[in-house]
């Protein structure tokens, strides 16, 4: 079962927007985000840190952040089933202000029961280096071809047993750089299907 997911549309390089306006676009588009919390943008700190300058936090089941690298939309429970409409209009708003998308990222997590975690041990934790092991992280990386291009996809197996008894797994799909892609609705909806195949084909 699906408990969060987070979407990540990416800009171009030197992608510029007025900050504000797109704040309120979004609330007027999902008045039941909230507030927007516009940070001063720090001219300092470099692309490779990620400071958002648009924060939507106010709604624990749906939260945006947003700078001139990305904007990262992150859903849970009832806003699940919703996810492609709100990534589709995300879109549309950006597309209208000329901005240019180069990639996108698909992170679900999955909470599965204890039978899986000990399926889990079982099938990749034989080796007697695990045996006297409480908890683990494993993550791997594999490239999957996605019509004529190729995909990241990580998965992150997780168990934590002070905080849950089961498994949770953790996918990071996400398109590579450098590939000419035409980002729309079209390309999305396929993305996340071939994904989600993907992902039921694994569990």
């Amino acid at each position: 079962m699906i408990n969060e997911i987070q979407f990540v549309l990416f800009f171009a390089n030197e992608t510029m927007y007025k900050l504000s306006k797109m704040g309120f676009l979004i609330k007027e588009k999902f008045p039941e985000i909230g507030e927007a919390i516009i940070l001063p943008i720090n001219i300092e700190a470099s692309q490779e840190n990620n400071q958002p300058f648009i924060i939507f936090n106010q709604n624990p089941n749906l939260q945006i952040l947003a700078n001139f690298n990305n904007i990262r939309i992150t859903v849970k429970n009832s806003f699940i089933i919703r996810l492609e409409e709100i990534v589709f209009t995300i879109l549309k708003l950006f597309l209208e202000e000329d901005v240019a998308l180069v990639r996108v990222g698909y992170v679900p997590s999955l909470m599965f029961d204890a039978n899986k975690k000990n399926d889990f041990k079982t099938s990749c934790m034989n080796s007697n280096i695990f045996m006297d092991t409480i908890d683990f992280q494993f993550s791997w990386l594999k490239k999957l071809k996605f019509d004529n291009i190729n995909i990241n996809c990580w998965e992150r197996s997780i168990s934590d047993s002070d905080n849950f008894d089961g498994l949770l797994k953790m996918y990071d799909f996400n398109t590579c750089m450098n590939q000419d892609i035409i980002i729309d609705k079209k390309f999305i909806k396929s993305f996340l299907s071939f994904c989600n195949r993907y992902i039921d084909q694994e569990n």
